[in-house]
């Protein structure tokens, strides 16, 4: 999903002021993009802080907008095998549409689910 809206230029990076407000802001508006990504210096924002920022903008703002935003902050490290995800420099809020991203999340599962299937199936066959 990530890196079809990157390939097909479908995101809007922006540099923010307060998550909060810039949620705000956005509810109103509306997106018109994939993905908004909002910029923040990370110094200015301990990972606590943002999280807790964001988690009140989803509440308030995003949610009842069909609206989610995700967030990305150095501090808050995230090692996937071995290999640190964050983006590292600055503290990032990700917008995108809910529904959307649902959508996404379960066309990614169905093909999980296929995926382990045929894997199995393959196993079983070779075990004969």
């Amino acid at each position: 999903y990530a890196r079809k809206a990157r390939l097909e230029r479908d995101f809007e990076v922006r540099l923010g002021r307060d998550p909060y407000w810039d949620a705000c802001d956005l509810s109103i508006k509306g997106i018109d993009k994939s993905v908004i990504i909002f910029a923040y210096d990370a110094t200015e924002w301990s990972h606590m802080e943002f999280a807790y920022k964001l988690e009140q903008a989803n509440q308030h703002w995003l949610l009842p907008h069909d609206l989610i935003c995700l967030e990305d902050h150095p501090d808050d490290r995230e090692m996937v095998n071995g290999v640190c995800m964050n983006q590292g420099t600055y503290a990032l809020m990700l917008v995108q549409s809910l529904s959307d991203l649902n959508e996404k999340a379960r066309l990614v599962a169905k093909h999980l689910c296929t995926f382990k299937v045929r894997r199995r199936s393959c196993r079983n066959k070779q075990s004969y």
